[in-house]
């Protein structure tokens, strides 16, 4: 460099300043998705959310063991101008079933609970079907929605309360399914025999939550915190509102004659039927788990064989269709395997195809119709399937 003439020196320093203006080249992300799903989904979801009157929309794609594409639409919170983005938790309702009969079987892998045993081995107080006082009750049956437990649905909205609810969740069961409590009633119970009629239940979910409880010694959400989250890498995920980070919530709205109302998030006795809230990204570890024999990455959450069993029809008579938890539906010619759920201001799909094992989660923060959020989810497949090959 001494020997340049001032002349070359000062051309090379303006190649040199000229090279650093240039922006760099862009450094490709080992999972980046194959598959441009925006191009194919953009369109159709914000058409979807704004003839719905859905606020905000996330959506996600798992595919090969990774999570292939999760993106959000809309707004979280349409006050203060908050986007749904892929760190937005939503209340799962339904959806929530699954993930707690993910963290069951993993239970029933440690030997604390048997799928086939009287529940009220692993309960301090005797559960008795009135009209079949002899009849037991499994695990199985309440997972499958068999056991002959019907939902008071009137009742169950009118607990409903702004925050997370005070009410304990052993009292809610006692006084709903025990002769003499508040709110018993021999029309708590089907009229079937449990096995043998399918009737959904948010009182069994919450049912079977309280006995992992009990088998477990371990409250539910310290359970699936440090046996099933903490492996997957998941934080900020409770069924407890107070738990989480406010701000990431997304607030519920409900379509009052085309005006959107936004809601207080909320709470119920009940909590393990519905009260968890994830965002899609977490959601989706846990779908890669159910499409991978168990496993995400190298954590074996379950082993294949219990998930296996998860997906297997229970009770063929009761339910041609119904799995652990899920349940197989024909959805705009295409058959799946998964669950739908919806309350207020929130909905949920949460769906494998079992042909291929791609995935797809659809969360939002208003009702919707099934129709346009159906759409949406098959479309993601047909775009994975056929673009991802």
């Amino acid at each position: 460099m001494k020997n340049l003439l001032p002349l070359q020196l000062a051309l090379l320093l303006l190649i040199f300043s000229a090279c650093k203006e240039e922006p760099p080249e862009p450094i490709p992300f080992p999972n980046e998705p194959e598959v441009n799903y925006g191009f194919f989904l953009d369109s159709l979801v914000e058409k979807g959310i704004t003839d719905d009157k859905i606020p905000g929309l996330a959506i996600g794609v798992v595919r090969n063991g990774e999570i292939d594409w999760e993106q959000g639409y809309g707004l979280a919170n349409r006050e203060e101008g908050i986007e749904v983005t892929k760190n937005t938790s939503f209340i799962l309702n339904q959806g929530a079933d699954l993930i707690l009969t993910t963290i069951i079987q993993q239970a029933v892998d440690k030997g604390l609970i048997d799928l086939d045993e009287n529940i009220n081995r692993y309960i301090p107080f005797k559960i008795v079907n009135p009209i079949y006082p002899n009849a037991v009750v499994t695990m199985r049956m309440l997972l499958s929605h068999t056991a002959g437990l019907a939902d008071n649905t009137a009742l169950l909205s009118s607990m409903y309360v702004a925050g997370d609810s005070d009410a304990d969740l052993k009292e809610f069961l006692t006084e709903y399914l025990l002769p003499g409590g508040a709110n018993y009633s021999a029309a708590n119970f089907t009229t079937s025999r449990p096995g043998k009629t399918y009737e959904y239940s948010r009182v069994g979910i919450a049912l079977a939550g309280y006995i992992l409880e009990n088998a477990t010694g371990i409250e539910l959400d310290i359970y699936s915190k440090t046996h099933v989250f903490t492996r997957l890498g998941l934080s900020n995920v409770s069924w407890f509102l107070s738990d989480l980070r406010q701000e990431r919530v997304a607030i519920p709205y409900v379509n009052d004659g085309g005006a959107l109302v936004p809601q207080n998030n909320y709470g119920y006795p009940f909590y393990p039927s519905g009260q968890l809230r994830m965002n899609i990204s977490q959601l989706l570890r846990v779908l890669i788990v159910l499409t991978q024999n168990g496993s995400y990455g190298t954590q074996r959450i379950l082993k294949p064989s219990f998930v296996a069993e998860m997906k297997e029809v229970q009770y063929p008579r009761a339910s041609a269709g119904q799995a652990l938890a899920w349940r197989y539906v024909e959805i705009n010619g295409r058959t799946l395997l998964g669950i739908s759920g919806f309350d207020t201001g929130s909905s949920s799909r949460i769906y494998i195809d079992p042909a291929t094992n791609v995935g797809v989660a659809i969360l939002t923060n208003g009702r919707g119709y099934g129709s346009r959020l159906n759409e949406i989810l098959v479309k993601a497949f047909e775009v994975a399937e056929t673009e991802g090959e």
